[in-house]
């Protein structure tokens, strides 16, 4: 029997916090399969990415932050 993505969700949802974690991990570490075409797209990809962020930074297209900062400010703003 064949599941849809919708049920194998709501089934996962059921799990513990622990175990929807160990499901999480194996999950993802199964994207690690990828072929190495596969992979090299996806390198080729963030390559351009990379090279149009430095690009607009250098063009002063965008506002660069520092990032301890950044980090400060999210952690108080999700402060339990």
């Amino acid at each position: 029997m064949a599941f849809t993505v919708e049920q194998v969700r709501n089934e996962a949802l059921r799990l513990s916090a622990r175990e929807r974690a160990r499901l999480a991990g194996d999950l993802i570490d199964s994207l690690d399969e990828l072929d190495e075409v596969d992979q090299a797209v996806v390198d080729a990809a963030w390559r351009a990415e990379v090279r149009r962020r430095v690009e607009a930074s250098r063009e002063g297209k965008v506002e660069l932050l520092d990032g301890d900062e950044v980090m400060q400010k999210l952690r108080q703003r999700f402060k339990k």
